[in-house]
């Protein structure tokens, strides 16, 4: 009685080896393109300016500062563009603000600008900044969503995400 197992032709086991091979190859490669892939974005996203607003020169009872617009990214920002709305429709702007703030660039890694010198923190309380730029390739740029003044937060600013509201 003669066996019939896959095995005993070994040119059918070098076939089936090889095919497991390739599918396994094939397997290896598709997933090292979508971790290249992956790198890929998180590197384009760490190289891009990232602008905050802060509050800094404080006086002793951290009720007075001056207000700065920081890139703390890893490339320059061009044609930043600050834009200050109030919290109610009709609401004056503090003595000293404008509405509007532009700045040809800002430096990467902590690049500041002053945008108001000593002023109330309070005074800007509800006031939203909306933040726009351009990067080095051209290509416009807004926060997520605007920063809010608030004083009560630590770094005097939070999201004002939507949702939140």
């Amino acid at each position: 009685m003669q066996s019939h197992s896959i095995f005993a032709n070994p040119a059918v086991v070098w076939a089936a080896v090889g095919a497991l091979s390739a599918m396994l190859s094939t397997g290896i490669l598709f997933w090292y393109a979508r971790i290249t892939s992956q790198l890929l974005k998180v590197t384009e996203a760490a190289n891009r300016p990232f602008l905050t607003l802060t509050f800094d020169r404080f006086n002793l009872n951290r009720t007075n500062a001056s207000l700065f617009l920081r890139n703390v990214g890893a490339s320059p920002a061009l044609d930043v563009m600050v834009r200050i709305t109030p919290a109610q429709k009709g609401q004056p702007l503090p003595e000293g603000v404008i509405a509007q703030y532009t700045r040809d660039l800002i430096s990467p890694h902590g690049g500041q600008a002053r945008l108001v010198q000593w002023l109330p923190i309070a005074s800007l309380a509800g006031f939203s900044f909306h933040l726009s730029f351009r990067d080095v390739g051209g290509r416009s740029h807004r926060a997520p969503a605007p920063l809010i003044c608030d004083p009560a937060e630590d770094s005097f600013f939070r999201w004002g995400f939507a949702d939140e509201r």
